[in-house]
């Protein structure tokens, strides 16, 4: 079971997400939450995510500040970045550093995250796969 963070400074986002499919039917598991970046990166200490749902405005660290820490500390965690604002600059960067989806909240559907979610497990177990296969060679 791949476990997952919901980072959104916006309580009903963050339940919307909660509720809007049955995870657990697909592999995944809501493990925690934050409110924005800095909760999250601190939450991050105390358990282990595969994957980061993150909005990409929030206050204190934003989305792009938070995938940046992350991503330095923790280089396996995945990202689907949440927005409300259909700003290019704001995409470029996600996928600059590599998230895996951008997802304007307006648009948000569970049939949306259920493919997004299994992209993420095809990619984990390629990722096992290769990881597996260098330590062989070794």
């Amino acid at each position: 079971m791949y476990r997952v963070m919901i980072v959104d400074d916006e309580p009903y986002i963050r339940k919307g997400l909660k509720n809007i499919l049955d995870w657990e039917q697909t592999g995944f598991r809501i493990t925690s939450e934050a409110h924005d970046g800095s909760d999250a990166f601190n939450k991050l200490n105390d358990r282990s995510v595969d994957v980061i749902i993150t909005d990409i405005r929030m206050p204190n660290i934003d989305g792009i500040g938070l995938i940046k820490k992350v991503s330095n500390i923790y280089p396996g965690i995945k990202f689907i970045v949440l927005s409300a604002y259909d700003d290019f600059r704001y995409v470029k960067e996600a996928f600059k550093l590599g998230v895996t989806d951008y997802v304007l909240k307006s648009e948000m559907t569970g049939e949306q995250f259920r493919r997004m979610l299994t992209e993420f497990d095809q990619d984990f177990r390629l990722d096992r796969l290769r990881s597996q296969a260098v330590r062989e060679n070794i």
